[in-house]
């Protein structure tokens, strides 16, 4: 499937390469899957991440923020439109720990205004760590 002659994930890709912030903490996008409405995307381990030192376990913030991110730009894979956040709720089921997150997203409800987005964070031995349920607008052309 192509946008404006560009495929997805080409315009994800140079979406993502824009931000300074989606850089710092090297997120990428692992998988896009059109036909099933998700995007799966990666967070690599680095020191900021850690709750406390010594503990190899993963802050909350890193966690929500990738929860945010996949969430976003999964919504915005089934649109022409950038998106942004309307409301974000997670749920920390259990200490999240490893050398990298896979945040599973998938687009619940794809609408004209808003899409509604499930997101499932696993950790590097596959066990979930949160869920997340968001809500993301699209910003007018």
């Amino acid at each position: 499937m192509t946008m404006n002659g560009n495929s997805i994930n080409d315009r994800l890709d140079r979406m993502m390469a824009t931000s300074p912030y989606i850089r710092h903490w090297g997120l990428a996008i692992t998988s896009i899957e059109l036909d099933a409405k998700t995007l799966i995307m990666r967070m690599p381990w680095l020191d900021e991440v850690e709750g406390e030192d010594n503990t190899g376990y993963w802050h909350g913030g890193p966690i929500v923020s990738l929860a945010d991110t996949a969430g976003c730009f999964a919504a915005i894979m089934l649109d022409t439109r950038n998106a942004g956040t309307v409301a974000l709720n997670i749920d920390y089921v259990r200490p999240a720990s490893g050398a990298f997150l896979v945040a599973t997203a998938h687009v619940r409800k794809a609408g004209r205004a808003f899409s509604t987005v499930e997101i499932d964070i696993t950790d590097a031995s596959e066990r979930l760590v949160a869920v997340a349920r968001g809500t993301f607008y699209f910003m007018q052309a």
